[in-house]
């Protein structure tokens, strides 16, 4: 890369790890066997900055937010669902201008909303500074998806 070009951010798996950042300086590595769930979620930051995103949880205690406009998100969808036995990854709030949330993975969970966005009590508004914000915590359906076994890989491989 040479002085002055931005960085882009890439989405990608290598050996069975999720991988995000520049080839040169991965910045998250997330083993696919330890995903738990796969989600997307808005918010109500666009279009002047990034408002949909890619959620990948491993744990109750732990998800990675990734912008879906990263380059090589399709090609990471089709893989990811390849590895892991689902027929594919089907985003739904691509338009969407509010917080929401949508379950695409594991397969009987899909469509269910992943979080639960709960407006801050009135006396905590101040905290904010006037933008409108929330709580964000997982949905009954998402924990169940979290307290489920890990993947077993070589169930799925091809």
């Amino acid at each position: 890369m040479r002085e002055g070009e931005p960085r882009v951010h890439r989405l990608w798996i290598e050996q069975s790890t999720i991988c995000f950042g520049a080839p040169e300086r991965v910045v998250v590595r997330i083993p696919i066997a330890e995903l738990r769930l796969i989600a997307e979620s808005t918010n109500e930051s666009g279009p002047a900055s990034d408002d949909w995103f890619l959620i990948l949880a491993t744990s109750s205690e732990h998800w990675t937010e990734i912008s879906m406009y990263t380059a090589g998100i399709h090609e990471f969808f089709a893989e990811v669902a390849r590895i892991l036995g689902a027929p594919s990854l089907e985003t739904s709030l691509a338009g969407s201008t509010s917080f929401a949330s949508n379950i695409l993975w594991p397969p009987d969970l899909t469509g269910r909303p992943a979080f639960l966005f709960e407006s801050f009590p009135r006396w905590q508004q101040w905290l904010t500074l006037g933008i409108r914000g929330n709580r964000q915590r997982y949905s009954l359906d998402a924990l169940d998806a979290l307290a489920r076994s890990r993947v077993r890989l070589t169930e799925f491989a091809p």
